[in-house]
């Protein structure tokens, strides 16, 4: 009995009360750390399936592939279903339908893929589905995500597949003004009082400006829709060169040099670090080794917001608040909590931060 409380999941049933569905909860899933090939045996050989709710994934280096196993009776009165997964591109994505004997790809999208190889030119990436009414279908979705972190695969009908695309397109805008506003005082700011803490300032914001507008999606439509591998490579090379600007922007503000020599060369050598990363990062396609970097930081930037709070200069206390609230929200939450260490791996960071923002 327990056994079969594990390897069987509930069938979604599609009706007309409900717009959308979280697939998550209606799935089997396999995580594919080694790497295999899946064939029809492999499907139905209950021994690879668990519960999707029920697997804890585990750090890894390499990008590894996800598999959900769903089974689907459309008792709708729609035909037309739209999947999204709460990312603007996946580095693969593959849909199989499943029958007695074989399996069919339905769909496939790799990260050398250019925009305009989509079937739907939203920002976002959403997978248009067809399921007959009355009908009872079988699909398999191996997909890939950046750095393994979860993703929020949802089944929409056409006008909650609407009404979410557009809000989605809003609030990503919305958000992208308000760091342009805050990167515009910024330049203000060093226009007037050139120095390196300002400039420091006006990098680690510009980078993060971009970073918002690449998870977006917005790059990838406006700025190079025919980019496909180019532009996972610059979105690892934002990833890895943007808290290299926000050390640099903690050492100068701080005055760490005159003020306290050890925290100093605590944060230089791990810059040096940081710097190495890039490099790394690059050549091995892999943001993992800047994530663990990212996460043996916390206590020292921790000491570094306690210790900034007892120091006297002017805003110092709000500097101290800052921090502490990149720690939380950046450090603990996204890199430890949903990246790759997945302690809350059904916990989408983005779409939680982006609710609370509209509301």
């Amino acid at each position: 009995m327990l056994c079969s409380f594990t390897t069987k999941a509930h069938q979604l049933v599609l009706d007309k009360q409900n717009s959308v569905y979280d697939l998550k909860d209606f799935s089997l899933m396999y995580l594919n750390y080694d790497g295999r090939d899946f064939d029809i045996s492999s499907v139905i050989d209950k021994s690879n399936w668990r519960h999707a709710g029920t697997l804890k994934q585990k750090p890894q280096i390499e990008n590894y592939s996800k598999w959900l196993k769903l089974e689907i009776d459309n008792k709708s009165e729609f035909e037309d279903w739209f999947v999204s997964f709460g990312y603007a591109r996946l580095p693969l994505l593959r849909i199989y339908e499943v029958n007695n004997e074989s399996l069919n790809i339905k769909f496939e999208l790799s990260a050398d893929n250019s925009f305009y190889d989509r079937p739907i030119y939203d920002p976002q990436l959403y997978i248009p589905l067809k399921f007959e009414v009355a009908t009872k279908r079988t699909l398999l979705i191996e997909y890939r995500t950046f750095a393994n972190a979860p993703a929020n695969i949802r089944l929409h009908n056409y006008n909650h597949y609407l009404a979410t695309s557009q809000k989605s397109t809003l609030i990503n805008g919305a958000i992208a003004g308000i760091v342009v506003a805050i990167l515009l005082i910024i330049c203000v700011n060093l226009f007037f009082n050139p120095n390196k803490t300002n400039i420091f300032y006006a990098l680690w914001t510009f980078t993060f400006f971009m970073i918002v507008l690449d998870m977006s999606g917005f790059t990838s439509k406006y700025f190079w829709p025919m980019l496909g591998g180019e532009s996972s490579i610059f979105s690892t090379l934002l990833m890895t060169s943007v808290p290299i600007f926000h050390l640099l922007f903690i050492k100068s503000f701080l005055q760490l040099r005159q003020f306290n020599i050890r925290l100093h060369k605590i944060y230089t050598n791990i810059l040096y670090l940081y710097c190495l990363l890039i490099p790394v990062s690059l050549w091995f396609n892999t943001v993992f080794f800047n994530l663990v970097l990212s996460t043996l930081i916390i206590p020292l930037f921790l000491f570094t917001a306690y210790w900034s709070w007892f120091q006297s200069a002017p805003g110092i206390r709000v500097f101290s608040l800052s921090l502490f609230n990149h720690v939380l929200f950046v450090n603990v939450l996204t890199i430890v909590g949903a990246s790759y260490g997945n302690i809350f791996p059904s916990l989408e960071i983005s779409d939680y931060i982006k609710n609370w923002l509209s509301t």
